[in-house]
């Protein structure tokens, strides 16, 4: 709890005033509310907020209160009635004690001048009481959503200066006379212990008429057109690419099924060859002596040869009635048989003619 604070709770408990909290958790005084000072208020952005801290309403530091030296109370020449009834603090006021600070008057002096710490303590209780007693009003400023909108407003007008004035000078002249506006009213509002944000209002609405006459000057050109048209065909050839994908996707499914049933076919070629034992006659023919064509046992291999090749043709001819008369029966997952509709659409086929095609493909390999 600062000095000053103190100073003043104990002047006012004398008139029945004691210091209580309001449900929002703010200081209160008589009927006189302290709002507490946030990290983002008025104009403030990253303000180190800790404590209970508020706006001073600084007074004049020549009428903020009667100062006296000591040289003066020594001699006597101090009237009782400047102390009766009232606070005195006692301090330092030469700069040679380091205890002074930068205040809104120290722009307004010379460069070097800094409020002593026990002027400041005076302005603070001076602050506190004129408040209580209604003499001088608090500080105010809005909420964070009130700055939104304030600031949201300013930008709004910003682009309607630039879509409604088309003409360079007065545009140049409208914006001038927007942001004058703006900082009339920013001013008006501090004398009346209002603080609002202005810089922010100020840029929104330079950004906002800056991005007017942008957009405009891109639409006359023709450069949103063309950018438009740019982007639509970039995505139109992202989106024919991963068409483009998924059908290949279906087609190397396809193809992978009929490769499955070209390796059995041919795996049960294999199979006979080898039960038969022709399997080595098939792929490398022998030259047979015709003196040993009267051999019975060569006779009856040739004869196995020929009922092999018999064999074959009826298996082909089975497969080749098989596909005329439809009755050749394929299992398929459900997930290749969706594939396979799909596929159908696409080529704008039936499944009868795709499947033909496919078992016509074995037969050719058989």
């Amino acid at each position: 709890m600062s000095l000053s604070f103190q100073l003043a709770t104990r002047y006012l408990a004398n008139q029945g005033i004691q210091p209580e909290f309001t449900p929002a958790n703010e200081l209160k005084l008589g009927s006189t509310v302290f709002k507490r000072l946030e990290s983002k208020s008025g104009g403030y952005q990253t303000a180190d907020a800790g404590g209970y801290q508020i706006l001073l309403n600084y007074r004049s530091p020549e009428n903020v209160a009667r100062q006296v030296t000591l040289t003066d109370l020594l001699s006597g020449k101090i009237d009782p009635n400047w102390v009766r009834d009232r606070l005195v603090l006692i301090g330092y006021t030469a700069p040679s004690k380091k205890d002074d600070f930068w205040t809104p008057y120290s722009t307004g002096q010379q460069e070097t001048y800094r409020m002593p710490g026990v002027i400041v303590h005076a302005q603070i209780v001076s602050q506190i009481l004129s408040a209580v007693a209604g003499d001088r009003p608090l500080f105010w400023f809005w909420h964070e959503w009130q700055e939104g909108l304030w600031i949201a407003g300013w930008s709004l007008v910003g682009g309607i200066l630039a879509w409604r004035i088309r003409h360079p000078v007065g545009f140049g002249i409208a914006v001038v006379v927007a942001l004058g506006g703006l900082f009339g009213i920013g001013f008006a509002l501090v004398m009346q212990t209002g603080w609002i944000a202005i810089a922010s209002p100020a840029v929104g609405l330079i950004a906002t008429a800056v991005s007017v006459v942008l957009v405009d000057r891109f639409e006359q050109g023709g450069y949103a057109k063309k950018i438009y048209r740019g982007v639509q065909k970039l995505f139109k050839i992202e989106i024919d690419e991963e068409e483009k994908s998924r059908q290949l996707a279906e087609y190397d499914g396809l193809i992978h099924k009929v490769q499955q049933w070209q390796q059995q076919s041919q795996e049960i070629e294999q199979q006979d060859s080898l039960a038969n034992g022709e399997d080595a006659s098939l792929r490398s023919p022998q030259v047979v002596d015709p003196a040993q064509t009267s051999d019975p046992s060569s006779l009856s291999t040739d004869d196995s040869e020929a009922d092999y090749v018999e064999q074959l043709q009826r298996r082909v001819e089975a497969l080749t009635q098989q596909e005329v008369t439809h009755q050749l029966i394929i299992e398929l997952p459900d997930t290749e048989i969706e594939i396979l509709e799909q596929y159908c659409q696409k080529s704008q086929r039936s499944q009868t003619d795709v499947l033909q095609e496919l078992i016509r493909s074995l037969g050719d390999r058989c």
